[in-house]
C-alpha cells in the first residue's frame, strides 16, 4: 500500500508514476467502446465473454489491469463537430434545422438529460530496471530515451493485441494521448469540471509538471464514519473480497464516485486472479447477462 497518492508525470503518451527504474510503473489507457449487445444473442454474449478471458490471460507476470466505467452527460467535442460541420453548408433550411438539433442537444447535455457511458482500460506493468551508478549526464538521458523507447513500442503490441482480440466483434479500442491521459485525471481529481462544459481543461495541461501539479487542485477532508470529500464532492471505497477466502489473493478495491446521473466503478487485478473468477462465475452454458452499453450497470453499481 501507497502512504500517499502515487506522483508521475505525462510521457510519451504514457503514465510514468515514481521514477524510470526499479520501484516504478508505467501504464497506458486505451479507450474502449464495446459493441451493443444488449439485445444479442446468447452466442454473441459468449464470444464476447471469450474475448474478455483472452484479455485476462493476455496480461503477463509483471502486467495489471484497471477497468475503469464511469457516466456523464458529455457530448461537447461531437456537438461542436457537428456545429462545424453546420457552418460549411450553404443551405439555408439546413443550417437552421441543424442549428436547433445543436441548441437543443446542447441544452439537453447542460441539464444532464443526455447519459453516456465510458470504459477506459489501463494496462500498468512494473518496472525492474536498474541504470548504472556512474552515468555522465548525456549518458543517463540516452539510457532514459532508449527505455522509454521499449515502453512505447511494448505498449503498441498492447494495442495491437486488444485489436486482434475485440475486433471481430466490432469493438473500437483507441489509445490513449498525454492528453487523453490528463483529461481523465483532471476530470476525475476535480469532479466538478463536470458541471463546466464550457471549460476545456487540455489548455493548462503542462507536460513539464507532475500529475500532481496538473491535476490535483483541491484538497481533500477525510470523514469521521467512512470516506472522504473532495471538490464538493463525497467520495467512499468499497472492498469486495473474493468467494474463496482461504486463497489468499486478499481484497479487491472499487472505487466508486456516486452523483446523481454520474457513477464510477475502478476495478483491477491481474491475469491470474481474474481468469479464476472468470471460470467461477460462468461457463459456456452461462453467457454474460450484461455489458457496458446496458444502463443497469450504472444503476446497480450506484447504489448503496
Amino acid at each position: 500500500m501507497f502512504e500517499c497518492a502515487p506522483n508521475g508525470y505525462f510521457v510519451r503518451d504514457l503514465i510514468v508514476f515514481n521514477h524510470l527504474r526499479r520501484g516504478g510503473y508505467v501504464s497506458k489507457g486505451f479507450i474502449f467502446e464495446a459493441p451493443d449487445l444488449l439485445n444479442s444473442p446468447a452466442s454473441d454474449l459468449n464470444a464476447f465473454q471469450d474475448q474478455l478471458c483472452l484479455l485476462l490471460a493476455s496480461l503477463h507476470e509483471h502486467q495489471r489491469l484497471q477497468v475503469q466505467y464511469f457516466c456523464d452527460s458529455d457530448f461537447r467535442s461531437e456537438l461542436l463537430r457537428y456545429q462545424q460541420e453546420t457552418e460549411r453548408f450553404t443551405n439555408v433550411w439546413t443550417k437552421r434545422a441543424r442549428n436547433e438539433r445543436f441548441t437543443r442537444y446542447w441544452q439537453a447535455m447542460s441539464e444532464r438529460k443526455l447519459r453516456r457511458q465510458r470504459v477506459i482500460l489501463y494496462i500498468s506493468r512494473a518496472l525492474e530496471n536498474v541504470p548504472t551508478t556512474f552515468q555522465i549526464a548525456a549518458a543517463r538521458r540516452d539510457y532514459y530515451a532508449t527505455l522509454l523507447d521499449q515502453l512505447v513500442t511494448e505498449y503498441d503490441h498492447v494495442f495491437r493485441l486488444l485489436l486482434e482480440i475485440f475486433g471481430s466483434a466490432g469493438a473500437r479500442i483507441l489509445p490513449m494521448s498525454d492528453l487523453d491521459h490528463f483529461r481523465h485525471y483532471k476530470r476525475f481529481l476535480n469532479p466538478s469540471l463536470a458541471e463546466r462544459f464550457d471549460y476545456d481543461p487540455s489548455d493548462s495541461f503542462a507536460e513539464e509538471l507532475t500529475i500532481h501539479e496538473n491535476c490535483w487542485h483541491s484538497e481533500g477532508s477525510g470523514q469521521s464514519d467512512f470516506g472522504f470529500f473532495l471538490d464538493g464532492h463525497y467520495h467512499s471505497m468499497v472492498v469486495h473480497h473474493p468467494r474463496d477466502q482461504q486463497g489468499g489473493k486478499g481484497a479487491r478495491p472499487r472505487g466508486r464516485r456516486l452523483r446523481e446521473r454520474e457513477k464510477g466503478l475502478a476495478a483491477d487485478g491481474d491475469g491470474e486472479e481474474a481468469e479464476e473468477d472468470s471460470r467461477a462465475d460462468a461457463g459456456p452454458d452461462h453467457p454474460v447477462q450484461r455489458d457496458v452499453h446496458d444502463p443497469r450497470v450504472g444503476q446497480d453499481e450506484g447504489r448503496t
